[in-house]
């Protein structure tokens, strides 16, 4: 005590005795010169002050470990100098990390941020689906790493998006296309409009994932028995989730189908499920057990037979698109030629009706021919018959003439 209270005493060193001597300086309450705030412990009862780390000369706030009445030291990241002396995690990255987690929310109605998300994470997760199942559950944790990253450069994510979270998600929207390859479009359709609403952009997704996943489910069937039908497994979202125990705990009730998991993919992620399934206090671990449990990842199937259906199945992308072109093609000339077709038949009537005028013109016209000849022969006649009287006359006159110059 006597030794603690004289160095108390003794007057401060200058920084270059304290670097030599190893002797760390006591931190007063007050405020440097530099400006640099240094924050000490308070002093026991005993009024000896402990001591506290020197401050560095870059102005920034060093925290000195708060100790607790039970003499536990919260945990902290390890400290970069050779004293082996541990800091405290930064409150402002603490902070940004709470604000993170309540803005990342997929809940809400149209316009929301949260069915922004949703939305957005169903889009890119729609256009980022392979098509063929992932026969490997290495593959399904690539598909979601890279979809996690993918969404993360969004602002509308900022960066917040974590691989369980979207796991999870993807999980869901599996869940729900699911029901909808089993009960149908039209059932899905009819519970919308029970519900009294619209059909959104949600839905449309949904149904495009469903459709996509269910034409995926024939042709596997279809190249597995060599045209022979199969029956598909309902539930393909287990083989999208690697952490296998997890997604079987929210998928009881769907059985997995043509796949036997051997000894070593029994005993594979327990580490990563713990750290999935537990309070997340750091994300730095969480992602190490993740790329460890990741390494142990075996292929179920031969990359050549994996490259053959991708080959076989880039083709029917390529022949199904090329057939939606035409058939857009095909519907586009239908629409013209009925565009067509009721113009030609508009002028088609109205040369009818032109027609049909025309006819009755010419109608009236040879009737008013008729009549004319009629009366062209009634004058002819009238003419004749003068003809002849007037021959007649002069007949009669010759031989008046005559009979006068006989009497004479």
């Amino acid at each position: 005590m006597a030794a603690l209270t004289s160095l108390a005493e003794s007057p401060p060193m200058a920084p270059e005795a304290e670097a030599s001597s190893g002797v760390k300086k006591l931190s007063e309450p007050s405020s440097t010169s530099s400006g640099v705030k240094k924050l000490s412990e308070p002093s026991s009862a005993s009024g000896v002050k402990k001591l506290s780390e020197p401050s560095s000369s870059s102005g920034v706030k060093k925290l000195s470990e708060p100790s607790s009445s039970s003499g536990v030291k919260k945990p902290s990241k390890p400290h970069s100098s050779s004293s082996g002396v541990k800091k405290p995690s930064d409150q402002s990255s603490s902070s940004s990390r709470v604000q993170r987690t309540q803005r990342m929310s997929f809940r809400g109605y149209p316009g929301n941020a949260g069915f922004k998300r949703l939305v957005l994470f169903t889009k890119t997760m729609a256009d980022a689906l392979p098509r063929r199942r992932m026969a490997r559950k290495r593959e399904s944790k690539i598909f979601f790493e890279k979809l996690t990253e993918t969404l993360n450069r969004d602002p509308l994510f900022g960066g917040a998006l974590k691989y369980c979270t979207a796991r999870d998600k993807g999980t869901e929207v599996i869940k729900i296309t699911d029901k909808i390859i089993a009960d149908g479009e039209e059932d899905y359709l009819m519970t919308i409009e029970n519900e009294g609403r619209d059909i959104n952009e949600l839905d449309e997704l949904y149904i495009q994932i469903a459709r996509i996943r269910n034409s995926l489910a024939k042709q596997e069937g279809d190249v597995k028995t060599n045209g022979a039908p199969q029956p598909t497994d309902g539930s393909l979202s287990e083989k999208l989730n690697d952490c296998s125990a997890a997604s079987a705990a929210a998928m009881e009730d769907t059985p997995m189908v043509n796949q036997e998991p051997s000894a070593r993919e029994e005993r594979e992620p327990e580490a990563e499920q713990r750290s999935c399934k537990r309070a997340k206090p750091s994300r730095d671990v969480e992602v190490e057990q993740e790329s460890e449990s990741s390494n142990a990842d075996e292929s179920d199937a031969p990359d050549a037979i994996l490259d053959f259906v991708d080959q076989i199945e880039s083709s029917f992308t390529m022949m199904v698109r090329s057939l939606e072109a035409k058939a857009r093609e095909r519907a586009e000339m239908d629409r013209e030629l009925q565009k067509v077709q009721l113009e030609n038949e508009k002028k088609l009537s109205n040369f009818r009706s032109q027609y049909e005028t025309l006819q009755k013109k010419i109608a009236q016209q040879m009737q008013h021919n008729k009549e004319m000849e009629h009366k062209i022969e009634m004058l002819k006649s009238i003419l004749s018959r003068e003809e002849q009287n007037a021959k007649n006359d002069l007949r009669s006159l010759t031989v008046l003439a005559q009979s006068v110059s006989s009497l004479d």
